[in-house]
């Protein structure tokens, strides 16, 4: 606290506690998952930070044990991305940062970790002046001190660069009402999320590993498409730029917790920034391709 002009100059703090629970609370699998998808988009962006065009050379592994427990579910994300160094750690720290808005980030993310999980803990790998590093830090839902580290800046020759994130528990109601509890419920809301990303081949590999079962991404994908994309190559508009469109009839689970069958995606820098339904523009209802019935569309626009 300062003074100024004689009068006393304070800044405003955040009740991370009070923030917490103002969140929308989740009400189907799609919200249930968002916390997740956080997660795994950080993944993606920090393999971007490292790798940039070769992005696709990355890997994020999903491991999920006891799915339909919620109380003892755990759930560990690792990638080879970047790592949490002391500009990302110090944007990791800060709510609403603005570190990743470029990217479309809104620095909330963290904050659907703390009310969906009971624990969190994060171990990074990156590299610094004084060579390769590691930091850990358990990430918990209290008034003050909510990142408690345990290691910093120790040492790590010969690791890897990345990032894992260990979630245990769901620790709301509503949560655990709404995460999937089956394998199968799990990999159509996940694959339908990253749908975009996945058709156009644009990310890094994903693995995901539930109780033993391995879903290979974007690999799993190719399995919903049915005949080869449509492409219009590159064109250019006045006011958007050089674009470019694919379209891909999939089968109808593609659309898993989307809003409508058909979807517009709209990318930037490879990676989606809105996806639109289209169902109404299309005039259509379901599609029929190479004699499979009941097709849905999904486009991608993508720009710079």
């Amino acid at each position: 606290m300062r003074t100024h002009r004689d009068f006393i100059v304070a800044t405003l703090t955040q009740n991370i506690e009070n923030r917490v629970r103002k969140l929308p609370k989740p009400s189907n699998a799609t919200q249930g998952l968002q916390p997740l998808f956080e997660a795994v988009s950080n993944s993606i962006y920090a393999i971007e930070d490292l790798l940039g065009a070769n992005v696709a050379k990355g890997k994020i592994s999903i491991r999920v044990k006891s799915l339909s427990d919620s109380d003892k579910i755990e759930i560990v994300v690792t990638d080879t991305g970047i790592g949490l160094d002391a500009k990302r750690y110090e944007a990791f720290c800060e709510i609403d940062t603005d570190f990743k808005r470029a990217k479309g980030g809104k620095g909330v993310g963290r904050l659907f970790w703390l009310d969906a999980f009971s624990s969190i803990l994060v171990e990074s790998v990156y590299d610094s002046p004084s060579g390769r590093l590691r930091r850990v830090f358990s990430f918990v839902l209290e008034h003050d001190d909510q990142v408690k580290p345990s290691r910093e800046d120790e040492p790590a020759p010969g690791a890897s660069t990345g990032t894992t994130i260990t979630f245990r528990g769901l620790r709301t109601k509503e949560y655990a009402d709404t995460f999937p509890k089956r394998a199968d419920t799990f990999l159509r809301y996940f694959s339908a999320h990253f749908i975009a990303d996945f058709l156009l081949g644009s990310g890094p590999t994903i693995i995901v590993d539930l109780d033993g079962d391995v879903t290979t991404y974007p690999n799993a994908v190719a399995e919903l498409t049915v005949g080869k994309p449509l492409k219009t190559g590159a064109f250019e508009l006045q006011e958007f730029g050089e674009l470019s469109i694919i379209g891909f009839t999939c089968k109808a689970e593609a659309s898993t917790g989307l809003d409508g069958k058909h979807q517009l995606h709209l990318l930037a820098n490879g990676r989606t920034v809105e996806t639109r339904k289209v169902d109404s523009l299309l005039g259509v209802t379901d599609l029929t391709r190479d004699a499979t019935k009941d097709l849905v569309f999904h486009g991608c626009v993508s720009g710079e």
